[in-house]
């Protein structure tokens, strides 16, 4: 956090693009990575994060990585203005299944109780 992003929070009129992005803690760690897309028709920042897990796939020892998919929105309240989480978790999901990527994808569906996400993800693996 910077002197800069202090005065782009106070500043409700700051372009979406310049609104910088919080990290997100999991297990205690923020996330290793962050990518994040403008989504223009919906004023809104699409956001991959991942964090690193202990797991490793066999037979290569491959990094297993553990993240979610959201959307996030720019929120003004006391003053600051910065991007909060939604609670809809399938329709980020469905728009990055929807962006071209070089890594092979497999969907997967896991039984959910948390409002939001129907239990629906993605395993991708690097090559």
């Amino acid at each position: 956090v910077t002197l800069f992003s202090w005065l782009v929070w106070l500043n409700p009129d700051t372009p979406l693009e310049l609104i910088p992005v919080l990290p997100q803690v999991h297990n205690g760690n923020n996330e290793a990575l962050l990518m994040v897309k403008e989504v223009k028709d919906k004023k809104a920042f699409l956001a991959l994060r991942l964090w690193p897990s202990n797991y490793r796939l066999k037979p290569k020892q491959t990094p297993l990585w553990v993240g979610n998919v959201t959307l996030l929105r720019p929120v003004t309240r006391t003053g600051l203005t910065v991007p909060r989480t939604q609670t809809d978790f399938d329709t980020p999901l469905q728009r990055l299944r929807q962006t071209p990527l070089s890594l092979p994808i497999k969907p997967f569906r896991r039984h959910s109780a948390l409002a939001g996400w129907s239990g629906e993800g993605l395993l991708i693996r690097e090559r």
